[in-house]
């Protein structure tokens, strides 16, 4: 029972999780695919899920952090600051004005 419990916890938490994700970046299209593959194999929604995907299409599936910064305050600044930057290559590492990291992507990770 116990670990049942923590399993509902941890859904809880997720779905918690991936809607201050999408509050923040509600036309990010990769979100919205990764949001719409959990309520569809964790929360068993697959009709929820499906508009989820369809929104992500539609916005489409951008791999690049600086692109999820498109429409948020900052995020052209931020984008013509950072210059022609190769994600796959170059560590990039996004940090709030409060200094909160925001995103890292692979290449900073390593």
């Amino acid at each position: 029972l116990a670990k049942l419990e923590m399993m509902e916890e941890t859904e809880q938490r997720a779905t918690a999780t991936y809607r201050r994700v999408l509050e923040r970046y509600p036309g990010n299209g990769k979100v919205l695919k990764v949001y719409g593959r959990f309520l569809e194999f964790v929360r068993n929604e697959p009709g929820t899920a499906a508009k989820y995907y369809e929104e992500a299409l539609k916005q489409g599936t951008s791999e690049s952090l600086l692109a999820m910064t498109a429409g948020q305050p900052g995020g052209e600044a931020l984008a013509a600051a950072a210059g022609p930057i190769d994600e796959k290559n170059d560590g990039l590492v996004i940090i709030n004005a409060q200094g909160t990291v925001l995103m890292v992507n692979v290449p900073a990770q390593s």
